[in-house]
């Protein structure tokens, strides 16, 4: 062999051996991560199993060992349903893991939803925890491909868009942060007294029409309310307010909390006319309201609330001094005026 043929040898060897120590080196810091089956709702396997193809395809990528859900069930050789840190963490402490992943996918009739939790197996800690969603199949990619970014680089996944990488829903979202919404719509519910008002255990039955101007993550609510048989010889106790909600997301479901003010014309006891009728004796306080609850994001122009809410005043009422106390819990849903009449539920 001439010098110049083992000078190109011994570097094709240096080379193999260099390849071959940055993979050692690669395989030695990688993480071993799990993925389990993800809970599916309104899917096709056929879909899910593509995300799991996707999630394992991203994860390898950036340089982990991925476990796939097949793999895993076969190690432990059953089915696996987990959807919890607890289960996530056992499973990956049983199988030597460091970090599991379990998730979701949801089809609703407007769009996919992708969630996905990381949880360190020694400790049970959810390390991150975000959820994507698109209108169109054909972005779930996208969407999987945000989802692992956002975890590698620990950022919320709006953080994470790249150039080329935003979907249509990532639109439409950015669009419903930023869009005023007029609405209107009704209620129903119970309300019942919790101090002051005789202590009644009456449960009476509420009605409302709501007005709705919301822009961003708060919305302001005008409300009119017909409530009867509050207290024991029944009567109806008119209300009108004014609250303003915050919401703490804009996702497809959100908690909310709300606060404001009114005015009431409550009945506070009965006596005999002059024609021997029986007739109430009315009052109208001014009330502070305060609620809790959830609102459905159920599209671009129509919501549906569930609100706690009590009511304090602090007049006198008959002969019961205040403070006063309600508690109601009310059902509504509104709609702008092109989705008014459409109850999509």
């Amino acid at each position: 062999m001439s010098e110049k043929n083992q000078k190109n040898s011994k570097d094709i060897g240096r080379f193999k051996y260099s390849i071959l120590a940055v993979l050692i080196t690669i395989s030695l810091n990688a993480e071993k991560i799990g993925l389990l089956p993800f809970e599916s709702e309104n899917v096709e396997s056929s879909i899910t199993e593509t995300i799991h193809q996707l999630i394992e395809y991203e994860l390898s990528s950036c340089g982990n060992m991925v476990v796939p859900p097949d793999e895993i069930e076969k190690n432990l050789g059953k089915k696996v349903k987990c959807y919890n840190k607890e289960c996530a963490a056992e499973i990956g402490t049983r199988l030597g893991l460091e970090k599991v992943i379990f998730g979701s996918l949801t089809k609703t009739s407007e769009k996919y939803f992708i969630s996905a939790v990381v949880v360190e197996s020694q400790t049970e800690e959810i390390v991150f925890e975000d959820t994507v969603n698109s209108k169109m199949v054909e972005d779930l990619d996208i969407c999987v491909s945000r989802l692992i970014k956002s975890f590698k680089e620990d950022k919320n996944i709006k953080k994470t868009a790249a150039d080329g990488q935003t979907t249509e829903e990532d639109i439409i979202e950015d669009k419903k942060e930023m869009k005023s919404l007029f609405a209107w719509g009704g209620g129903f519910g119970a309300v019942m007294p919790i101090v002051g008002l005789d202590n009644a255990p009456n449960i009476g039955a509420l009605l409302s029409i709501k007005g709705w101007f919301e822009k961003g993550n708060f919305a302001l609510v005008p409300d009119l309310q017909l409530i009867v048989c509050l207290n024991e010889w029944g009567f109806a106790d008119n209300s009108f307010d004014v609250s303003l909600f915050y919401f703490f997301s804009k996702t497809n479901v959100s908690p909310f909390i709300s606060m404001g003010a009114g005015i009431k014309t409550i009945a506070t006891d009965t006596y005999i006319d002059r024609t021997g009728y029986e007739m109430a004796n009315y009052t109208t306080p001014i009330s502070l309201e305060f609620g809790v609850g959830f609102v459905k994001f159920k599209n671009e122009n129509s919501r549906i609330v569930l609100e706690a809410r009590t009511s304090t005043f602090l007049d006198k009422m008959g002969d019961i001094e205040g403070p006063h106390l309600t508690l109601s819990l009310n059902l509504s849903f509104l709609f702008s005026k092109e989705k008014f009449g459409c109850f999509l539920l």
